[in-house]
């Protein structure tokens, strides 16, 4: 799964950029995936700590 990744060069990638109908600026990208980071570690950080949370909340 990783090579398929890392088998892509920075041109193949930064063609496809340029070639978009809507051609989002690179702060905007970089936000755009830092909030679906955020996101996924907040739904697995929530998940994983609830049931603890609970149990020492009673304490």
């Amino acid at each position: 799964m990783e090579n398929v990744f890392h088998a892509t060069p920075n041109s193949v990638w930064t063609n496809l950029l340029e070639r978009s109908a809507l051609k989002p600026r690179p702060i905007a990208v970089l936000t755009a995936m830092m909030n679906m980071v955020y996101f996924l570690a907040s739904l697995i950080f929530n998940f994983h700590y609830t049931p603890l949370q609970v149990k020492d909340s009673r304490i």
